[in-house]
Formats: structure tokens, sequence, C-alpha cells
């Protein structure tokens, strides 16, 4: 006759060591990963749990990935040891006039006609200018930066022309009547017997000529 087998009454037991995600086997049971750390491994033996990396922490147990440093911070660690990745104030600010890399792992410096901001650098607007990166200021009076945004430096008015504010992008230039040195900040009115019959003029004409 034939022998059929028959099943057996307890379920087949699962194979040791296969753990979830967010955790791994200790060699008697599956336990949470530790802060600072992290597993995204399923249908594996893992024996522990691996390390943020770069620019990354982890401040909860049992975790499947780790948390990226806000912008204007960074966490250089190379992933070796698990209490530097543990909370946010793992993540270090960066120094006045850097932004943090979009991996977060260092910083860097701005670049002239830019200003940290918002973990990143911005142009500076109109009428300021940045030659180091650090911050941008504002052009003097007698002063302009000649572009829209995004300046580095700040140049002095030519003669003929001139600048009565601060920020300002692009100098006046002298109307028919007057004249101005460089830099100037107003311009200044022929006198009497002189004459300026174009606009822009450094200086007046005699009459007498």
């Amino acid at each position: 006759p034939t022998i059929t087998s028959v099943p057996t009454e307890q379920p087949t037991p699962v194979p040791t060591g296969y753990c979830e995600p967010g955790t791994y086997f200790s060699g008697t049971e599956c336990l949470l990963c530790q802060t600072g750390t992290y597993s995204e491994a399923t249908g594996e033996q893992i024996s522990s749990c691996t390390v943020c990396g770069e620019g990354k922490y982890q401040n909860a147990t049992g975790q499947t990935s780790c948390i990226l440093c806000p912008s204007g911070r960074f966490l250089e660690d190379d992933g070796l040891n698990r209490t530097k990745h543990d909370e946010t104030s793992s993540c270090m600010a960066c120094e006045s006039g850097k932004y943090s890399s979009s991996d977060r792992a260092s910083c860097s410096d701005c670049q002239g006609g830019t200003e940290p901001a918002d973990g990143g650098c911005a142009s500076c607007i109109a009428g300021t200018y940045s030659a180091t990166g650090v911050s941008c200021l504002d052009c003097g009076m007698g002063d302009a930066t000649g572009k829209a945004s995004g300046a580095s430096t700040c140049t002095s008015c030519s003669a003929g022309k001139h600048s009565a504010d601060k920020r300002v992008v692009n100098c006046t230039s002298c109307e028919m009547g007057k004249f101005a040195d460089s830099r100037a900040v107003n311009c200044t009115k022929c006198e009497t017997g002189k004459f300026a019959d174009a606009i822009e003029m450094s200086s007046c004409e005699s009459c007498e000529n």
C-alpha cells in the first residue's frame, strides 16, 4: 500500500538569525538598532547594525536609515563611532562665511559676490557687494556695484557722474550745466562765467573761450 505522510502538528520553525529591518540578531534574539546606527537589510543574517556615515545622524532606535544633518551644519566622522552620530547636536555648525556641502560632510567658503544664507550661499542684492563671501556690505556714496546682484566689488563713479545714496547699482550722469570729479556724491553747478553744454562733464568751460 502507498504510504502517505502525516502533517506534523508543529509548524516548521523559522531559520534563526533573520530579523526585521531596523534590528539585528544578537545570537539568541532580534534587538533594535541603537541610536547612531541603522539596518535596512531584509532576509539576511545581520549580526550588527551599520553606523551612520558622514553628514548623517540617527537619534532613535530601530531605524532603517539615517537623517541628513540640517543645512548649515556638517558631520565629518567616517562612520566608525556611533556615539558621534546619535543626536542632532552631533552635527556641528559651519563657521561664519561658510556653507555645508550637499552631503553635509564638510563646509566650504562662499565665493565673492555672495554670503551664507539658509545653509548655502546667496547672491548679494543690488547695491551691495562681498569681496570674500563672508557678508554683503553696502556700497558707499560715490560708488556703485555696476551689476544688479552678485557684485564682489564697488567701483568709484567716474568724473561726470555721481552717486548720492548707498546701495547704488549705476552712477547717475551729471546734467548739462553741472560737473563732477570722480567718486562724487553730487554734481556741482557751474559757477558764473562758466558752462557745461553736455552731460557727464568733469569740469566747466569758461564763457570767454
